[in-house]
């Protein structure tokens, strides 16, 4: 029987929301992960979670395993390279839910910084910078 890991525990620090969510069960009890291993592979079941504060009333998510990020609806891409900046991460990729302005306004001047940036988002002309399609039901694998 496999037992979850599961701190998911929502924490303020230096006006940044955080919470930690394990992906993966242990093996059967013992604590060791199934993710680890000798293949050089990242195999850090932990996800983090971030909640960074923008404009008057909006967050951005970043997802965070190990040195890598997602960033969910980045309105702002200064909020995002301060945070990724002050932690160390590199952006792998970007989730877009819809198109105002508040939720991609900064998508590309994060773009433009980097290569190879996944952008995942609805087929809307509104967005700029889509290059992975996601339709209703679809979905992403995101730090695997």
């Amino acid at each position: 029987m496999n037992h979850w890991q599961s701190p998911v525990v929502l924490k303020l620090r230096q006006g940044v929301y955080q919470t930690n969510v394990s992906l993966r069960p242990d093996r059967q009890g013992t604590g060791e992960s199934e993710a680890s291993g000798t293949d050089g592979k990242d195999h850090q079941t932990e996800v983090s979670i971030f909640l960074l504060a923008a404009f008057d009333d909006n967050y951005f998510f970043v997802l965070q395993r190990g040195t890598r990020a997602w960033v969910v609806d980045p309105g702002d891409a200064e909020v995002v390279e301060k945070f990724l900046r002050e932690e160390n991460l590199a952006l792998e990729g970007i989730l877009l839910t819809h198109h105002h302005a508040d939720h991609q306004g900064g998508v590309s001047s994060l773009v433009d910084k980097r290569e190879n940036i996944v952008v995942c988002g609805p087929e809307d002309q509104r967005i700029p910078g889509v290059n992975r399609v996601l339709d209703d039901g679809s979905g992403v694998s995101v730090l695997g």
